[in-house]
């Protein structure tokens, strides 16, 4: 029995292609780069608006507790508590948005969604995203130009004379901010849909 080279070799060639991973289409890695670029800032946006909510917070907490010892111990509580306190509020519930959206910790019904097809479940993700970029880019340009309307009449808060157009600002910044979380989301969708891979929803949800 004699042995052929040449046909060992074209065996080895073709076991060497079976072996050798295929390569994803173009459209596919762009997709993949585009979406964990998008998806990495999102993390970074989120991660300071927490430490700014966080910060928020302790001020907070402090201001509070310094204003009831000094109420008691003085007999004269500290004017700007009730401005400052409200206005540490705002920043408390609004900077943390993107940091909730890229965690996942909104709350979702999605007692129907888990009944779509796989394909389906993608595209009402990206609607429903779309709509809220909408609605909040709305609010956003709004709560900007009321900001930018205070900064002009120059508004300062009743009892501690705090400057309001500054942590008006904060609002619509961080809707922004919100607003890029979400676009990172749907980005992250569509590398999902076009890899085939399975699409689920990693928000708090009631079943």
């Amino acid at each position: 029995m004699t042995h052929n080279p040449n046909q060992s070799n074209s065996l080895s060639s073709a076991n060497s292609k079976a072996q050798r991973p295929k390569q994803r289409a173009w459209p596919s890695r762009a997709m993949d780069g585009v979406a964990d670029t998008f998806l990495r800032v999102s993390k970074v946006i989120g991660f300071v608006g927490m430490v700014m909510s966080c910060t928020a917070i302790v001020g907070i907490v402090l201001l509070l507790s310094a204003s009831a010892i000094v109420r008691y111990v003085f007999s004269t509580p500290i004017s700007f508590t009730e401005d400052l306190s409200g206005l540490l509020f705002v920043v408390v519930f609004t900077a943390s948005m993107a940091h909730a959206t890229n965690e996942g910790s909104h709350f979702r019904l999605v007692l129907l969604w888990n009944k779509l097809p796989p394909r389906l479940r993608g595209i009402t993700l990206i609607l429903g995203d779309m709509m809220t970029l909408l609605a909040f880019s709305i609010i956003a340009f709004v709560t900007w130009e009321f900001a930018d309307f205070s900064r002009m009449l120059d508004s300062r808060s009743n009892f501690g004379d705090i400057q309001l157009w500054p942590w008006m600002m904060v609002v619509p910044i961080a809707i922004g901010c919100f607003c890029f979380a979400v676009f990172a989301r749907v980005l992250d969708v569509i590398r999902l849909m076009i890899n085939g891979r399975p699409i689920e929803t990693t928000s708090v949800s009631f079943h």
